[in-house]
C-alpha cells in the first residue's frame, strides 16, 4: 500500500491543481489578432538593446529595450519601452529570442511585479516579426502567414 500513496498524491495534485502541474500549458493558442484585444500595449518597434543580469562574467538578457516605431494600442510613458523576458521560471519568451536590430509587432501587458514594465503574454501569439514592409507570424489563425504591413494595420484596426 505504501507504494501507491505517492502515485495517488501525484494524481490528486494533477487533477485538482492542473495549472501548477502543467506550468506552461495553455488551453487556447490564439492568433495575434485575438491576443491583441487582451493586450495593454501593442506596438511595432525595433530591438535596440537588452537589459542583462547575472554574474559579470556570465551576463544574460532578461529584457528587451524596444524603440517604438508605431503604437497601435496603449499609452507607453516614452518612445522606448522595456519588455521583460523569461528568466527561466516563467513561460513567456526569452529576451534572446528577439535579436538586437530586429523589428517586431508585440502585444504586451503590464507586468504585475515590475515597476512600469511590460511582459509579453504566454498563451497565444503575442509577437510578429517585421522585415521591411512584411509582417510574419500567426496573424489570423494558428498557421504562419506573411502580409504587407499596410494590410496588417487595417486588420488590426478592424479587429478591435
Amino acid at each position: 500500500m505504501k507504494l501507491y500513496i505517492p502515485g495517488l498524491v501525484l494524481g490528486f495534485a494533477i487533477l485538482f491543481f492542473p495549472s501548477q502541474a502543467q506550468a506552461c500549458s495553455c488551453a487556447a493558442q490564439l492568433p495575434f489578432l485575438q491576443t491583441a484585444k487582451y493586450s495593454d500595449l501593442v506596438v511595432r518597434g525595433k530591438i535596440i538593446d537588452y537589459v542583462r543580469a547575472g554574474k559579470p562574467e556570465n551576463l544574460y538578457p532578461i529584457a528587451i529595450v524596444v524603440d517604438i516605431q508605431e503604437r497601435y494600442k496603449g499609452t507607453p510613458k516614452s518612445k522606448r519601452v522595456t519588455i521583460q523576458g523569461n528568466t527561466g521560471i516563467e513561460c513567456h519568451p526569452y529576451a534572446s529570442e528577439f535579436p538586437i536590430g530586429t523589428e517586431w509587432v508585440v502585444g504586451a501587458y503590464k507586468a504585475p511585479d515590475k515597476k512600469g514594465g511590460w511582459m509579453i503574454g504566454t498563451c497565444g501569439e503575442y509577437r510578429l516579426q517585421v522585415e521591411g514592409e512584411t509582417v510574419t507570424g500567426q496573424i489570423r489563425d494558428r498557421n504562419s502567414q506573411s502580409m504587407r504591413l499596410s494590410e496588417f494595420r487595417k486588420l488590426l484596426k478592424n479587429s478591435r
